[in-house]
């Protein structure tokens, strides 16, 4: 596979640029141990990438979003008391961190990344040159020795023949107004597909504006810490729904028809009819919803669940009169390259990366969602500060050790401990 590389070059060589403008970004940009006017950050947003949630609370607390080497505190941001910043508040912090870092930041969205000139798909070794668009729109080129992708990733979009029947995302249910979201729930039954955290918060937005309101879970997660260790389960403002969720049966049970009704089914099947019209079927087992707080929401316990027996489980038909939400979780984001797109990918769409963050590409690295990092405590950063010298009065660069990102001048050699990332020409898969 081939890709155009860029022959009107800008004068200056940057030794780091990090494109994005989030707590990754943030966290690379500190990490470097040289003269923070060698690096530049560019990005198109400023903030992390749960910004459609505004003043929404998010689920983790002030200490499990700390950028390390940060001066900034987070605690210091929020109101006394406050455990949990909003998106908006956490937005606030990580600007002024990387306000903080002394590194060039520039507003712009880059359209391309390509091999320097002289470089090509043989070799893997070349430096980078960026294509900027900036916010007028005009464009400017910029090189880097180095280049981390903090990029992130975005809610993955409901499929297209749901979409094309009114389905939305989750992300674009918190972009509405209060009264857009009224508006769309009003006499509506709904259906959330999806229920982690995204999808279980979700459900307690819209959870007194329709009808009822069913989530569909792919596994029981649990509430993290009470049910179980994994601290990607329930938490924060999930916590609420599945208080909603067994209150709303208990009202059911107790015949008070008048409450909220919210339910959890771990499903087996959803199934659109082809048509105009909005039409689907969810299928359930009773062996699958065997927890108290799935199997409250079964027929029988639930005044709401009309179903018909199939089997060992249950069938419920949904029409034109519901509302589908999509939350099935979130994909990686990267910039538009024919560079990027032939890099070796994971089964799930992500650039395969070794354990230091690094690319096939030697010169790019991975850093934070786009890496397939879940939290901001767990995030690395993708460059250690002694691996690249900074740029010389020559314009020249070198790698700090054996083991550092190589240049274009470098040899194609590995670290000994790397892990193998795969070579040009293996099976792309595209994840937009």
């Amino acid at each position: 596979m081939s890709w155009d590389v860029v022959s009107d070059r800008p004068a200056r060589r940057w030794p780091l640029a990090v494109v994005g403008g989030g707590p990754a970004a943030a966290m690379q940009a500190l990490s470097w141990g040289g003269d923070p006017g060698e690096v530049v950050v560019v990005a198109s947003h400023w903030g992390s990438g749960m910004g459609f949630m505004g003043d929404a609370e998010l689920q983790s607390y002030r200490h499990e979003l700390l950028i390390p080497g940060a001066p900034e505190e987070l605690a210091a941001m929020l109101p006394p008391g406050r455990l949990r910043p909003s998106s908006a508040q956490y937005d606030a912090y990580v600007v002024a961190c990387l306000r903080s870092v002394g590194a060039h930041l520039v507003d712009g969205t880059v359209e391309d990344l390509a091999p320097v000139a002289g470089s090509g798909p043989g070799s893997w070794d070349s430096a980078c040159v960026l294509r900027v668009r900036n916010a007028d729109g005009s464009s400017h080129l910029m090189e880097a020795e180095t280049v981390v992708l903090a990029t992130g990733s975005r809610p993955k979009p409901a499929p297209p023949e749901w979409a094309a029947l009114g389905a939305v995302g989750y992300d674009e249910v918190y972009r509405m107004t209060p009264e857009e979201r009224a508006e769309l729930c009003r006499d509506k039954r709904l259906v959330i597909v999806g229920a982690g955290n995204s999808g279980m918060q979700t459900a307690a937005l819209v959870a007194g504006l329709g009808r009822d309101v069913v989530i569909l879970a792919s596994r029981y997660h649990g509430i993290f810490p009470v049910e179980t260790e994994d601290r990607y389960a329930w938490r924060g403002q999930s916590g609420l729904t599945c208080e909603l969720v067994a209150k709303s049966a208990m009202s059911c049970r107790d015949g008070l028809m008048s409450g909220i009704c919210i339910r959890l089914l771990v499903y087996r099947e959803l199934e659109l009819v082809p048509g105009e019209v909005l039409r689907f079927r969810i299928g359930y087992l009773d062996a699958d919803n065997d927890v108290r707080l799935t199997r409250c929401s079964l027929p029988g316990r639930c005044e709401h669940a009309v179903a018909e027996r199939a089997g060992d489980g249950w069938a419920e038909w949904r029409e034109a009169d519901t509302v589908v939400i999509w939350a099935t979780g979130s994909e990686p984001v990267y910039p538009p390259s024919a560079a990027l797109s032939a890099l070796p990918r994971e089964a799930d769409g992500r650039i395969r990366v070794d354990e230091d963050g690094r690319t096939a590409w030697r010169s790019v690295y991975l850093t934070g969602a786009s890496r397939g990092h879940r939290s901001v405590n767990e995030m690395t950063p993708a460059v250690a500060a002694d691996r690249i010298v900074a740029i010389g009065a020559a314009g020249t660069a070198s790698a700090a050790s054996a083991t550092g990102p190589a240049t274009a001048s470098s040899t194609s050699s590995t670290s000994s401990t790397s892990t193998p990332i795969g070579t040009v020409g293996e099976s792309v898969r595209d994840v937009r």
